[in-house]
């Protein structure tokens, strides 16, 4: 857990930040995975739950650190993190076009009170 503290008028107020960390790896073994498949906009959706709940729904930060896709495509994708709440998001991975890809690593980021 980090603290922080926010001052004013000379009294100090605490506030208690929570952090949460992990990573997410999927692939074309993973069932339902279709983003290797056809043409046109495609989606995958995987929930991650918190290991301990926040007290409100926390801000989530994603950065992509793998990705493998077909080298005769174009590469077009998106990660996004929707439906955060207390316990957990939905971690969407989305592509179109021509692209193809194969897997991907995603690191994710909650902090919250």
């Amino acid at each position: 857990m980090s603290r922080g503290t926010f001052t004013t008028g000379g009294g100090k107020v605490f506030f208690a930040r929570r952090y949460e960390s992990g990573d997410f790896f999927a692939s074309v073994a993973e069932p339902g995975w279709q983003l290797h498949e056809g043409e046109g906009q495609r989606t995958h959706v995987s929930a991650i739950r918190f290991a301990r709940g926040f007290a409100t729904a926390p801000r989530v930060v994603l950065g992509v650190s793998g990705l493998d896709t077909e080298k005769h495509t174009g590469t077009r994708f998106n990660v996004s993190a929707r439906n955060v709440s207390r316990e957990g998001f939905d971690l969407c991975i989305r592509t179109w076009g021509d692209t193809k890809v194969l897997a991907i690593e995603v690191g994710w980021l909650a902090r919250g009170e």
